[in-house]
């Protein structure tokens, strides 16, 4: 085996160090070439570890080397929440931030990388599970990791992503409960006499959320047609306070519409027209 392709080298009874060459890079403090080797402590017989050595080059050879990082989880997470900045809205980077300091960093975050294996993550799960989360909240970390890990195998950090492997919590079903007919009317008639009426008139009639219909403008609104664009959402950042979150404040913002057939829903929310 030429040394430049790579080497096995002693470290004691069946343990052995195999470098790998992996070609030559230029040091930005020296300015000169230095070779480039990954390094594996092998386990194992002499001729197995030749035979590893073999599968390496292999791997190399088809562009499937991995040359697993040193990273901690919580280093991996740091860099992949930068990528991500660019397509993410504001406050989703920012739950998913708050969710990984609150629910993974304190119990995984020094792991390294390369080492989580899908025991750990299941086992991760259920002290989370014995401590009194929900499923959601157990199934919403889950996802996130899967995410981080993903990412870290497209990179060439790790050589698989351990939480395809691992069996996160059973998503629960839980019925949701709506109007009647009645109490529907009943709802629409005491909102009527409310002075933001309007408002809850219009969330009952189009299905949005709070904080979508708490951010619309007038110009979201389509009489016309019955149609209420959603294109930013009122958020409560880390920081305190109100602020929105959308189309006017980012342009990886997408767009959704929303029909209703009371179109008279929408012109009571509308402005009244200004006079000329």
């Amino acid at each position: 085996m030429l040394r430049k392709e790579g080497q096995v080298i002693p470290r004691g009874e069946n343990v052995f160090l195999i470098c790998l060459y992996r070609g030559e890079h230029l040091d930005p403090k020296t300015g000169k070439l230095k070779r480039r080797y990954v390094n594996e402590t092998f386990r194992g017989t002499e001729p197995k570890t030749y035979k590893r050595l073999r599968d390496l080059l292999h791997d190399k050879d088809e562009g499937k080397l991995v040359e697993v990082t040193k990273l901690t989880l919580s280093q991996h997470l740091d860099h992949w929440l930068k990528r991500i900045r660019r397509r993410v809205q504001p406050q989703t980077l920012a739950d998913y931030e708050e969710k990984l300091d609150i629910y993974v960093r304190p119990y995984l975050g020094q792991v390294k990388l390369a080492s989580v294996t899908f025991e750990d993550l299941e086992t991760y799960y259920d002290e989370l599970m014995e401590k009194g989360l929900s499923v959601r909240t157990v199934r919403y970390a889950h996802g996130l990791l899967t995410s981080a890990f993903e990412d870290a195998v497209k990179r060439r950090k790790i050589p698989f992503s351990p939480a395809t492997y691992a069996d996160a919590p059973r998503a629960e079903r839980n019925e949701v409960e709506v109007f009647s007919e009645k109490e529907a009317q009943c709802f629409l008639k005491s909102a009527a006499k409310d002075p933001h009426g309007a408002i809850f008139i219009l969330a009952l009639t189009t299905g949005l959320r709070p904080e979508e219909y708490l951010g619309l403008l007038e110009k979201y609104l389509h009489l016309e047609r019955g149609i209420v664009e959603v294109q930013r959402v009122l958020v409560r950042p880390k920081k305190g306070g109100l602020a929105t979150d959308g189309a006017e404040d980012s342009k990886e913002s997408t767009q959704r519409q929303t029909t209703t057939s009371d179109h008279s829903s929408i012109k009571r929310v509308a402005p009244p027209a200004r006079s000329r």
